[in-house]
């Protein structure tokens, strides 16, 4: 593995242990009371600090938790869960607020005529009134004997939420009363109802929220009972389920109630919920579908959840910790694929893809999987291995620049700086082809010029030869004095290497025919150049000491086509190549068979070829005499010397009269026909020169 996709493991690693440590910290602190300031102050300061991250982690897994209700939009609510509103059109109607307790008397009456399973009251009456004793006993008689009738308790809790200190109805009322349930809720850090307490504990006993008491008349169950199937947290609170915003249940008017215009029968064997939603009534809380919401239609999605069986259940932090642990271990990996702007678009992806499965977990099944800590993960994975990216890579990416740009074409130097994994330094084995040219007699033209003159010819001829090894791509690897050593398939793979090395060696014959022109024009030699080229397994990287180093290929196909270059001399052609090169080119170019030779250093013949020119583009008296020249090879190694003779001397003509080769196999034959070889002969030529 690379180094740098270690450290982007490590990133990411670095990252879920951070988040996952804030993931626990959030849910530790969402399940205990709400610390104080006081309290905080008691606390050292590095866990203020842990307890401000969990806060701000709460807070954002708050905010997403809100998105999803919002996403999902409304349900339908249980149908047996209706409001009774003390809304404005009812105070208009029956006197300013509060209203005489003989008013709620005669609503009990009315609806004891076709009497619902449950009518809660989210209204305390506290006191006895100072000015209406008559309505306090009308209402504690209307009560009495009405057990499906639950009144309101209030109480204080401690910091750890056991309850104590409650406020109870006025006497007459608590007398007369078959249930009671408490009234209060309870908030989270940012004021939102989001969470139902379903039950306090007072001196070790369950007292019920009206919510679970109305759900429990409604399953026919004591309105005390403690529900087992609710999934709770640590301090008994359910997460809500909210059907949708305010004005999602069916909600009648007090007054339409009272006066008839709504008949009991509409709420016959339901749970009806009395409260207040009139303006100016501040018992209104923000909760995950609304900014304001009636305190009554908290309490009526509470009983909706419990009677309906429909349960959101908080994912387990240890499923939270694995999600985040494999969510960031692969998506830094990933990250450190691809290139930066695709991974942004990758990380972003990753995350949306993340809040739709959780959004869909929510939606199908009730599941709450924690988003903040994952996406908040991913985006510091991110934007750590991006940040390391851009340093290392920049650096990477200047010293390819600085050790490639002055050997490899601006095109091939794009691909190495974009795809720095593609380049292996520190020693690879793979097949190439290497390319060796050298100027024929340069010593002796050297000798007529000055040393000023002499750098500028060569300087000339070199940069020429050096565009067309950068226009097919090629690694300039070195100058050998006026040699040039290229070679393809390294540092990037080049699966037509072969290909792209005869297509230089003939486009650097023809850019030499230009410069032999201009030469010749300024009264300078022309030049002859030989080219050999050979292809095979060797190893390339960073070769050289502690202070220089160079990029090249080693072993024994490099040593070949040096030897090819220098064996063009005894054949007079230009270029050579060998029988691993043609086998890969010869349905690209025009080749004529050379010889069977040994060159020096090598024990092994090998076949060599000529390089001609590209397919198709032989002249017909050139094919021609390719044929003929074929065939007398053949002949040739048939040892039918005589006939071999005739055949290379028409091969000649047809090559233009003068051809070297033809000429070298015209000297054999002759030689052969009057001193035949021995038995034993190979038909390998010994190349002495190298």
């Amino acid at each position: 593995m690379k180094k740098s996709h270690l450290i982007n493991a490590a990133i990411g690693l670095g990252c879920a242990l951070l988040l996952g440590f804030a993931s626990h910290l959030r849910h530790w602190l969402a399940n205990q009371p709400e610390l104080s300031g006081a309290a905080l102050e008691k606390l050292s300061a590095p866990v203020r600090t842990g307890v401000a991250v969990g806060r701000m982690m709460q807070g954002a897994e708050w905010l997403f938790y809100d998105m999803r209700f919002r996403l999902r939009g409304r349900r339908a609510p249980h149908p047996d869960v209706v409001i009774i509103a003390i809304d404005d059109t009812s105070i208009n109607k029956l006197g300013a607020w509060p209203w005489s307790r003989k008013v709620h008397a005669q609503l009990i009456e009315k609806l004891a005529e076709k009497p619902p399973k449950a009518l809660v009251f989210d209204e305390f009456f506290a006191n006895p009134s100072s000015n209406d004793p008559a309505g306090d006993q009308a209402l504690a008689q209307a009560t009495q004997g009405k057990p499906w009738v639950v009144h309101a308790l209030s109480f204080y809790t401690s910091p750890d939420g056991q309850a104590f200190n409650v406020d109870t109805p006025y006497p007459a009322l608590l007398e007369s009363m078959s249930a009671a349930a408490a009234v209060n809720a309870y908030p989270d850090a940012d004021g939102a109802l989001r969470r139902a307490q379903l039950y306090l504990r007072v001196e070790g006993e369950p007292i019920p929220l009206i919510s679970l008491a109305g759900a429990n008349l409604k399953r026919g169950r004591a309105f005390n009972e403690v529900d087992a199937e609710a999934p709770l947290d640590a301090q008994g609170r359910m997460l809500v389920d909210f059907p949708g915003p305010e004005g999602t249940f069916p909600t009648y008017p007090y007054a339409a109630v009272l006066g008839g215009q709504v008949t009991p029968e509409t709420f016959q064997d339901k749970v009806v919920l009395l409260g207040s939603e009139a303006t100016g009534v501040f018992d209104h809380y923000p909760t995950a579908t609304s900014s304001l919401m009636p305190g009554v239609e908290f309490h009526a999605a509470v009983v909706d959840n419990l009677i309906s069986g429909r349960r959101l259940r908080a994912a387990s932090v240890w499923l939270t910790d694995i999600a985040l642990l494999v969510m960031i271990l692969l998506s830094g990996a990933l990250l450190s694929r691809l290139s930066i702007v695709l991974g942004i678009v990758g990380a972003l992806g990753s995350m949306v893809i993340y809040f739709i499965i959780a959004q869909l977990t929510f939606s199908s099944g009730g599941m709450m999987l924690d988003v903040a800590g994952p996406l908040l993960g991913l985006a510091l994975v991110h934007a750590g291995v991006t940040i390391h990216r851009l340093f290392t890579e920049e650096k990477e990416k200047r010293w390819i620049r600085g050790v490639f740009g002055q050997y490899v074409s601006p095109k091939v130097l794009e691909l190495l700086m974009n795809n720095p994994e593609k380049l292996s330094t520190t020693g690879d084995r793979r097949e190439a082809t290497i390319f060796f040219s050298d100027v024929a007699g340069f010593t002796t033209i050297s000798e007529g010029l000055k040393p000023d003159e002499l750098v500028a010819f060569i300087n000339q001829y070199l940069s020429a030869m050096s565009d067309v090894v950068f226009q097919c791509d090629g690694y300039l690897n070195k100058y050998i004095g006026d040699g040039i050593m290229s070679f393809w398939n390294a540092p990037i793979e080049q699966p037509d290497h072969a290909v792209l090395a005869c297509r230089c060696a003939l486009q650097s014959m023809a850019r030499l025919k230009e410069l032999n022109q201009e030469f010749e024009a300024k009264g300078r030699q022309a030049l002859k150049v030989r080219i050999g080229l050979n292809t095979g397994i060797v190893v390339v990287g960073n070769v050289g000491s502690a202070r220089k180093m160079d990029y090249t290929v080693m072993g024994d196909p490099v040593n070949l086509a040096a030897r090819l270059e220098a064996a063009n001399k005894p054949f007079g052609t230009s270029i050579m190549i060998s029988e691993f090169t043609h086998a890969k080119v010869s349905d690209h170019f025009e080749t004529r068979y050379l010889d069977c030779i040994r060159v020096p250093g090598k024990s092994q013949p090998i076949k060599t070829y000529e390089l001609l020119c590209e397919k198709g583009q032989l002249s017909p008296e050139q094919k021609k005499g390719l044929t003929v020249y074929d065939e007398a090879v053949t002949l040739f190694t048939s040892r039918r010397f005589a006939e071999a003779e005739k055949w290379f001397a028409d091969a000649a003509v047809l090559f233009g009269g003068e051809d070297r080769v033809c000429s070298i196999y015209i000297e054999r034959a002759r030689i052969f026909k009057d001193q035949p070889p021995p038995a034993d002969w190979d038909g390998v030529f010994q190349v002495h020169n190298k």
